[in-house]
């Protein structure tokens, strides 16, 4: 038999959001996907079909809706580094 390797929580193939946001940082443009109260990210123009976890705003771990607002610091897990990696600050902020 045969053991698959587990996928982190952190990476996902699909999700289906409560809301979404089109978020413009200092980087490039990431559609954000709210989640049972934790933000998904993925890059607009990424060729990659997972989606990572965003695990901090601002620095801080426990965030809110709320908490997206324009200048914020954004750090996700990238998923294909599977390791964490700064967004950059938000420029705008668009729901979808």
């Amino acid at each position: 038999m045969f053991w698959k390797r587990k996928k982190p929580k952190e990476i996902v193939n699909s999700v289906d959001p409560d809301r979404t946001f089109s978020v413009g940082t200092t980087d490039t443009n990431y559609m954000f996907y709210l989640v049972d109260g934790a933000f998904y990210i993925r890059k607009n123009v990424s060729k990659d079909p997972r989606y990572g976890l965003v695990v901090k705003i601002n620095g801080r771990e426990k965030y809110s809706e709320r908490d997206l607002e324009l200048g914020a610091e954004i750090e996700y897990i990238h998923p294909r580094l599977e390791r964490a990696e700064s967004a950059g600050r938000i420029k705008s902020i668009e729901v979808k």
